[in-house]
């Protein structure tokens, strides 16, 4: 029988007799021209044709009731009916594949026919037939697109049966623990025989790829309906039967760590340090300095540890596999990566594409870009609807506003709170004024006097503790010299400046928190930092903030004091929070945001409520997330080092980080112990950071004074 006599029946055929139909011997003499015009569906008549509805997943426990293991052969049915069909569609589509190619085709159809008779013999001998629970078309939808050869072997041989070695021996292991042998045997048949059928796809990709690694070319040529994720079924990965079907080692590798959401669009996460500054009004394009490019190549990779399990997270480039096998031996979320290149302005277009690309035909959960600077709006608006209006971010991310926020605040009161809670003694009431030219400057500071303090001149938009200038005592008071009057005229350029006395630290905290239509989503969570001398971050603590405070900053913000109307000092703060949630709420902003505050050291201690609002993502929300990866009772800290100085501590290995500490609970669920590098020590350049974990924050300090 010829190839194509044969492939129409199955192909057009609505009956299953046609779709079973076994030639006795076939010959390719005639293989025709190639099937322009892919139907919609394959022929189907009665019973075959597939359901309109969503349909029930076929049972993972309760497999002693003999419906339920029918249901579960039912759908391998189901699969088994769509690949021979689409296996005859290849044969229709590629005429002018070379002959042997199509044999081996061939060969596999024969193959899947087996196995769909077996399951429908089966099926019934447990009292089901087919059709009876619904047929679905997924795998058709998926693959009858297919433009060339390599499509069907990287999505039906590499993908589909690759993912069916795992089903096959997972359900066939599931069935003989219930004592059904009969179908145990069926499915140790498909099992055998599939590794075959992988075998086909890795042959013919490596000789249609040649000098390429298999990894490569089939992330490459996979169709972009699929990701690598649906080569891996549930069940135990068998390692085995793939390297058997000739996969290298490496691909093996890379396809355990390969993330691609299966049910929940995707959000995406993508770092983009210095934001701010990319929002000067009326600066044009601006191209980051060389520190804030490397943060972000540096430190991209960090936001996989606030992602969920398959969540897209955009980076300069993949992170090395050491690293990402040490996250998955951890138990942390797998993640799908996306190489973008440098963030540069201009390159929005090529970024998008590189994401569209690895998105295929998957659609976009929420889209969480660190800040929504113009390079982020540019690449990432045409992909849905943006949360909020990004013109009103560079008025709400600067200095000036959040000052004018507590002015407010302190004069009419925050949420649950009345104005009389932020005049009390135990808050910070000398707070600055806004200047909005040099001849303001000037004068804010000589009205400031000579009172023996520094004082510190904050840029309109600026983060992190960059955009600062202190002032020594009587330090302009006679006028500006060149150095600082130049860098007060430039920094206008981007806003007001803020004039404000420095303060000395006890203790640096921030709220983090995510806004709504109608303000603060949920409770803000508190969280504790440090930062240098000059007020520039350098690291969080990880856990509940009371384990890191002295104790007078935990007495100024748990204990209610008269003084302040009865509030403990953590009222005052989320009462800022809230009013700072609510205030940009008005202004049309959604997403994440916080508010940095301050315990300083006066005559006693006393708190700065509300010292600057971020309008984006910060590394108090980084922390926060990493919290989650803890044991309960372990804290950590997380620090920002120079990468130079962990290779100089002979840790440059990818695997080094594990448990430089050893905790005898460390493979429990969460970190408890060692220290975990959150960004690739073999790609950092500039900073890395490290998290240390422990059972109190001593011992997570002394595990990163030892590494030093």
């Amino acid at each position: 029988m010829e190839l194509r006599a044969w492939a129409e029946s199955i192909v057009f055929g609505g009956t299953l007799e046609e779709k079973l139909l076994q030639p006795g011997s076939f010959r390719d003499s005639a293989p025709g021209a190639a099937l322009e015009r892919v139907p919609n569906l394959p022929g189907r008549a009665g019973s075959l044709r597939p359901s309109e509805e969503r349909l029930e997943a076929p049972p993972l426990s309760g497999l002693e009731d003999p419906s339920a293991r029918a249901h579960v052969l039912h759908s391998f049915a189901n699969h088994e009916l769509q690949a021979l069909e689409l296996q005859a569609l290849a044969l229709l589509r590629f005429p002018d594949a070379p002959p042997e190619f199509r044999l081996e085709i061939a060969r596999v159809l024969v193959e899947e026919q087996s196995h769909l008779q077996l399951y429908l013999d089966r099926c019934r001998e447990l009292g089901m037939d087919l059709g009876e629970v619904g047929l679905s078309r997924y795998l058709w939808d998926t693959l009858a697109c297919m433009g060339q050869p390599l499509d069907y072997v990287t999505g039906m041989a590499l993908t589909f049966e690759q993912a069916n070695l795992d089903f096959a021996r997972d359900y066939e292991e599931r069935f003989r623990a219930v004592g059904d042998v009969a179908s145990a045997a069926i499915l140790r048949r498909v099992y055998e025989e599939e590794i075959g059928h992988v075998r086909l796809g890795s042959e013919w990709l490596g000789r249609w790829a040649p000098g390429e690694d298999d990894w490569s070319a089939y992330r490459r040529l996979l169709p972009k309906s699929l990701t690598p994720r649906r080569a891996r079924g549930s069940g135990t990965f068998q390692r085995e039967a793939r390297l058997a079907a000739g996969l290298s080692e490496a691909f093996l590798a890379e396809l355990v760590l390969a993330g691609g959401s299966r049910g929940r669009p995707p959000d995406l996460l993508w770092f983009r340090p210095g934001g701010e500054r990319a929002m000067i009004p009326g600066a044009g394009p601006h191209t980051p300095p060389r520190s804030h490019q490397q943060l972000a190549a540096d430190l991209g990779a960090s936001l996989a540890f606030a992602a969920r399990p398959d969540d897209l997270v955009l980076v300069s480039e993949v992170p090395s596999l050491g690293w990402r096998q040490t996250l998955a031996a951890l138990g942390l979320p797998q993640v799908e990566w996306v190489a973008v290149g440098q963030a540069l302005p201009g390159r929005g277009p090529q970024i998008r594409r590189a994401l569209q690309d690895a998105l295929g035909q998957r659609v976009l959960g929420r889209l969480r870009p660190w800040a929504w600077d113009p390079l982020a709006v540019e690449t990432l608006a045409p992909l849905g609807s943006l949360p909020h209006d990004p013109r009103a971010l560079p008025e709400l991310s600067s200095k000036a506003w959040a000052a004018g926020l507590l002015e407010e605040v302190a004069r009419e009161g925050a949420p649950g709170l009345g104005p009389e809670a932020f005049a009390s003694p135990l808050v910070v009431q000398a707070r600055g004024v806004t200047c909005e030219s040099l001849a303001e400057v000037e004068r804010a500071i000589r009205a400031r006097g000579d009172e023996g303090r520094w004082w510190v001149l904050k840029a309109a938009l600026s983060s992190s503790g960059e955009g600062l200038r202190r002032l020594a005592p009587g330090e302009g008071l006679l006028g500006l010299d060149a150095n600082l009057g130049g860098w007060v005229e430039r920094s206008l350029g981007a806003g007001p400046l803020r004039l404000e006395p420095w303060h000395e630290r006890e203790a640096d905290l921030s709220l983090v928190f995510e806004v709504g239509p109608a303000g603060l989503v949920e409770e803000p969570s508190l969280t504790a930092f440090r930062t240098d001398a000059r007020g520039r971050y350098r690291g969080h603590w990880i856990g509940p903030a009371r384990r890191f405070l002295s104790p007078g900053a935990l007495r100024l913000l748990h204990e209610a004091r008269g003084e302040a109307g009865g509030v403990r000092g953590l009222d005052l703060l989320t009462g800022c929070a809230r009013a700072a949630g609510a205030a940009l709420a008005r202004r049309g902003y959604r997403g994440p945001a916080g508010i940095d505050a301050l315990v300083v050291r006066e005559e006693e201690l006393r708190l700065h409520p509300l010292l600057e609002v971020n309008v984006r993502w910060t590394f108090g929300h980084l922390a926060v997330a990493l919290a989650k990866h803890l044991r309960r009772g372990r804290v950590a800290r997380w620090d920002l080092v120079p990468a130079r100085a962990w290779r100089a501590a002979g840790c440059a290995s990818a695997f080094d980080y594990v448990q430089l500490l050893p905790d005898p609970e460390l493979n429990e669920a969460g970190l408890s112990g060692g220290v975990l590098a959150t960004n690739d020590p073999a790609q950092a350049e500039s900073l890395l950071g490290l998290l240390a974990v422990g059972r109190s924050p001593s011992q997570a300090s002394l595990a990163l004074e030892l590494l030093r």
